[in-house]
């Protein structure tokens, strides 16, 4: 099944469980609970620009293909037990609660470029951030510095240490 929702406004919307070749939701505002848990998504998925105003639930979701959410905003974000297996793409979204990876499998490119986050997300368990110029991308192993709430943030934190420690190349 291939759905385009791209700029509806969406009400408590439940696609759990569910399966699309093709996704786009691109722009869309989900407006009450929005549920993807154990949905599959065997190509391209795009949510890039939508806005969920209360959580967004997709705990158990499997992307097989690319995932995007460039500049989506998050009032809470629950990605536990997702698999992406295609490239990923976070850049510029805004997470204004709990971000929750805990349990995630990313086997392509893991992107949060700019991305902010309301509270420190929760990775998967030995992944971290890590932040080369302005880019950022989510890598195994250690563990994200608490307290830091964007990429750009935390590229600074890593290049204020590297500078204390005589290590003047760039990160």
């Amino acid at each position: 099944m291939t759905i385009d929702l791209t700029g509806a406004t969406l009400m408590n919307f439940n696609f759990s469980n569910c399966h699309a070749t093709q996704a786009r939701f691109g722009g869309a505002t989900f407006t009450g609970t929005a549920v993807f848990g154990g949905a599959t998504f065997t190509e391209n998925a795009q949510f890039g620009e939508a806005t969920f105003h209360r959580e967004a639930g997709f705990g158990g979701a499997t992307f097989t293909g690319n995932a995007g959410f460039m500049g989506a905003t998050f009032t809470g974000a629950q990605f536990v037990e997702a698999t992406f297996t295609g490239d990923t793409v976070f850049n510029e979204a805004t997470f204004n609660g709990t971000a929750w990876f805990d349990g995630a499998t990313f086997t392509g490119n893991a992107e949060f470029s700019g991305a902010t986050f309301g509270q420190p997300p929760r990775w998967p368990k030995g992944w971290r951030l890590e932040v080369t110029g302005e880019k950022a991308r989510l890598v195994r192993p250690a563990g994200w510095r608490p307290g830091l709430r964007t990429a750009r943030e935390h590229w600074l934190a890593i290049r204020s240490l590297r500078h204390e420690s005589g290590l003047h190349n760039s990160v």
